[in-house]
């Protein structure tokens, strides 16, 4: 039987779900569900002055159980173009992935900004119902454009009836949608992967991944269930993007699967917030107890929606914040972290 961790007990509506990274030089099972993370130090001290009455970005992965959909609005004057060359006027509000649990709300997440009958832009990673199942309860007019890799639209078409009444685009590396400008440069949404001609087998290599960036700054990083062959081809071009600097936001690929998140990828990145969105009790052992290892040696603070709820992400150039839906009171913004165990 495989040891157990030694914790501190103290009441949960003192702790929340926080402990310190001390644990991992204790023993634990390595069936643990858990999240880990290391105190934020000086980023957290940043958070904690950063108020913006106005950010210019915001950000929610939503708590969809075992699944990912992800909300994102942005605050700046829109844009009337993306790199496709066509022009259109690009929504302000927009979904990455839609669970098949969101359809309990509709797919109109809890939490995410009112798009008050603006159409909204939709990027569908790829065809898995834990990604798109929701995407039906969805209508036609409620989009504006939605984006798909061309190696998935033939599954998406199967599943929604209504696609063929939607403006689709492919997504593809090198394209990017500017949602905005500040401060003289532009806030883009970049797509990295999937390359044009993409030929592979499984479905998860055809994720859409989309960096948010601020002209030459990367912001955030969404990967949906690329493997770590993907992460290879993806870690050179990012390690130089960053140029030293740690990613401020990484969503976890495929929901801390053990094919995912390799040691030189997560080094390259150096995120300070990272996000796994898994059920809490989901059958299959996500987050896997490696990744929560090398999450650990790589990042910040690591988050798990299936134990802190919904997670609010907002950056202006001022500075950032994340609030946790399910952070007890007194907690303040220092990056706190859990390994549970059986």
């Amino acid at each position: 039987m495989a040891p157990l961790v030694t914790l501190l007990i103290v009441p949960l509506g003192m702790l929340g779900w926080g402990l310190s990274l001390a644990v991992l030089a204790l023993p634990w099972s390595p069936t643990a569900l858990a999240t880990v993370g290391r105190d934020a130090g000086a980023h957290a001290t940043e958070a904690a002055s950063f108020s913006p009455r106005a950010p210019a970005l915001s950000l929610t992965v939503h708590d969809v159980g075992q699944g990912l959909a992800l909300s994102l609005h942005s605050h700046l004057a829109s844009s009337a173009s993306d790199s496709t060359g066509a022009s259109r006027q690009v929504p302000r509000h927009w979904r990455y992935d839609l669970g098949a649990a969101s359809r309990n709300a509709s797919a109109r997440l809890p939490g995410a900004p009112s798009a008050a009958g603006e159409p909204i832009g939709v990027i569908m990673s790829h065809g898995d119902g834990d990604h798109a199942g929701g995407l039906q309860a969805l209508s036609a007019e409620e989009i504006a454009a939605l984006w798909v890799p061309a190696g998935q639209r033939a599954r998406l078409e199967r599943q929604v009836s209504w696609l063929d009444e939607v403006a689709m685009r492919e997504f593809v590396a090198g394209r990017s949608i500017t949602l905005g400008e500040l401060q003289g440069q532009p806030v883009r949404l970049e797509m990295l992967w999937p390359p044009a001609g993409l030929k592979a087998r499984r479905d998860n290599a055809h994720s859409c991944v989309v960096l948010i960036a601020h002209g030459a700054r990367p912001l955030a990083l969404l990967t949906g269930d690329i493997g770590q062959q993907q992460e290879r081809e993806l870690q050179a071009a990012l390690r130089q993007r960053l140029a030293g600097r740690g990613l401020p936001l990484l969503v976890v690929a495929h929901h801390g699967s053990r094919s995912s998140s390799g040691d030189a990828w997560l080094e390259s990145l150096a995120a300070r917030h990272a996000i796994v969105s898994a059920g809490r009790y989901n059958p299959h052992g996500h987050p896997h107890p490696d990744v929560v290892e090398r999450l650990a040696r790589h990042v910040e603070c690591l988050w798990h929606v299936g134990l802190d709820g919904a997670l609010h992400w907002e950056w202006s150039p001022q500075g950032e914040r994340l609030q946790p839906a399910r952070r007890a009171g007194g907690i303040g913004v220092r990056c706190l972290g859990v390994k549970s165990a059986e």
